[in-house]
Formats: structure tokens, sequence, C-alpha cells
């Protein structure tokens, strides 16, 4: 009996836990789609759905467990927050999803991680040369990885190529100027700056991502997605040459 006691107490808990789970995710969707609303549709609510879902199944494939399943959702739904290239500011978006995740009952180390997920998940960021997803390891590590992957897995392949022009459309960016040259091994300050046409950020970032990928599981994902980027590349710059 007092086996059956203890085992029917660990299920009622994680029964409840997912019932925690479920609730913090629900809330905090409906928080970051309000908040991101004013963003261009690069950067928009339907960018953080795919991520979550991209994130989620990744992080199944590795392995994760259910506990590390709802973190990588909420790191994923959080991941954008106050973006830089929004705000202008680095270190607003990190602080304000801790301060979210606390103010709605998350623990301190559950709300610490997320901060350093979204802090570390940047292309910027690992240009700069270290980020503060270094000193992670074990399932935290993991989360980390999937959550970024599948970011990353968001920004190339069909929906990516649909998101850099979105981007470039809106912030007054050149689709193409054969007189402007793509440049590479870019330092975290020169990315920073930007770039004046949208087809340069395939050859400065986009292309690059899936030798970037830090899982199996997402770097399988992105061969099809890549290849398709070079397809659109070759066909495009065809048509320019009026070849095709």
């Amino acid at each position: 009996h007092t086996k059956l006691a203890v085992r029917a107490r660990s299920v009622a808990m994680a029964a409840s836990a997912a019932v925690a789970d479920a609730t913090i995710a629900s809330k905090c969707a409906a928080f970051v789609r309000e908040e991101l609303s004013a963003n261009d549709s690069s950067h928009d609510w339907f960018h953080i759905d795919r991520v979550r879902n991209t994130a989620v199944a990744l992080a199944k494939a590795e392995g994760l467990d259910a506990s590390a399943q709802a973190t990588v959702e909420l790191a994923a739904l959080l991941h954008d927050l106050k973006d830089w290239k929004y705000s202008g500011d680095e270190d607003a978006g990190p602080l304000a999803a801790e301060a979210w995740l606390v103010e709605h009952g998350a623990d301190a180390s559950l709300a610490a991680l997320v901060k350093t997920v979204v802090a570390s998940v940047g292309f910027k960021t690992e240009l700069g040369g270290s980020s503060p997803a270094d000193a992670l390891s074990g399932a935290d590590r993991t989360i980390f990885e999937v959550v970024q992957d599948a970011d990353r897995l968001d920004a190339i392949g069909a929906v990516g190529i649909a998101r850099c022009f979105t981007f470039g459309g809106a912030h007054g960016r050149t689709i193409y100027d054969p007189a402007i040259k793509p440049r590479i091994g870019l330092s975290k300050e020169e990315y920073k700056l930007g770039n004046p046409t949208s087809l340069n950020h395939f050859y400065e970032k986009l292309l690059t991502l899936k030798d970037r990928m830090k899982t199996p599981s997402g770097r399988a994902m992105a061969d099809a997605r890549h290849r398709h980027m070079e397809l659109f590349l070759e066909q495009f710059l065809a048509e320019c040459k009026g070849e095709r």
C-alpha cells in the first residue's frame, strides 16, 4: 500500500507539473504575441510559433524529457522578446524574459536558464566569440542548442528566403546591387551595422547557418533547406543576367 501511495503521489505531482507547464506556456504565448504585434512579419508571432514547434520537435528528437521540453518551449517563445534589431538594446530581451517568468511564478533557476538561452541564441553573439551559454552543460546545454537550431532553421529554406526579403523591405534595403559585394567573415560589430542589400544577407549569414547547427537533428533538417536557398540564388542571379 505504501508503494502504491508513493507511486500515486508521483503520478499526481507529474500531472500537476504538466498542467502548470501548459498554463504558463499559454500565458507566455499570449504575452509574446501582443509584444511583437508591431514587428514586421519577419519577426512576428508566426515566426515565434514556428520556432516553438520546431524547437520542441528537436528537443524530442534529442531525447530531452518532458520538463526540459517545457523549458525549450518557454525559451523559444521568449527568444525574440525586445530583440535588439527592434529595441536597440542587447540586454533588454534576456532581462525582460527573466522578469516575465519570475513574475508568473517560475522558479529562479528556470528563469535564469531561459535568460541565458535568450542572451545566447542570436547570430551576433556567436560572432562575438563567446556567449553566456558557453557555461551550460548536460540537458541545459541541449535546451539552448535546440532553441538556437530551431531559430536558425526558420532563417533558411523557403521561409528563410521570404523572411530575408520581408525584413529587407521593411528596413529599406535594396534587393540586389551587383556593385555591392558581400562581406565575408564578419565580426559582431560589422554584422550589427547591417548591410544595404537583401541578397548579400544570404552570403554573409544565411548560407553559413547549416554548418553552425549544434544538434544532429538540426543538421539533418538544415541540409534540404540550405539546398533550397542555393537553387533560389542560382535562379535569381541567372534571371538578373537574362539567362533564364
